[in-house]
């Protein structure tokens, strides 16, 4: 529930959560669009207008993430902790891969310079595992 999150957005929205939890349960880094079209199973008659200005709110209160990729399109993740993003430059699929001790490195870092690391974003482009068993047909 979005009010017992750390970072609280003053109004309670049950359009908010719903949204929240399609990005959550998501693991394709959706865009705007997308969630638009999930939500509307839900709540038919919400607006694009709608699902934008929660989405911003969603961000502005740290609660999902923001990337634009190489596709220059807005995608939205419901990971926020410490984690980094393979975009495979075939097919353009998106895979989080969460590194147990990435944290701890970003920390090291910190320590051992003065620099002051707000937040971070790794991406790796490759080809995925599917189109390169593709390829080898």
């Amino acid at each position: 529930m979005i009010t017992d999150s750390k970072y609280p957005i003053k109004r309670y929205s049950w359009q908010r959560e719903a949204i929240l939890d399609i990005i959550r349960d998501s693991n394709e880094h959706p865009t705007a669009e997308w969630v638009y079209n999930q939500i509307r199973t839900i709540i038919p008659n919400i607006s694009l207008g709608t699902v934008y200005r929660n989405l911003q709110q969603l961000t502005e209160a740290g609660l999902i993430k923001t990337h634009q990729f190489e596709t220059g399109k807005m995608r939205y993740d419901g990971i926020i902790n410490h984690h980094f993003h393979f975009i495979c430059e075939s097919c353009n699929r998106i895979e989080d891969h969460v590194v147990e001790n990435l944290e701890s490195q970003f920390v090291g870092l910190m320590h051992d310079s003065s620099a002051h690391i707000n937040h971070s974003e790794l991406y790796l482009y490759g080809i995925c595992e599917t189109c390169t068993n593709k390829t080898r047909l």
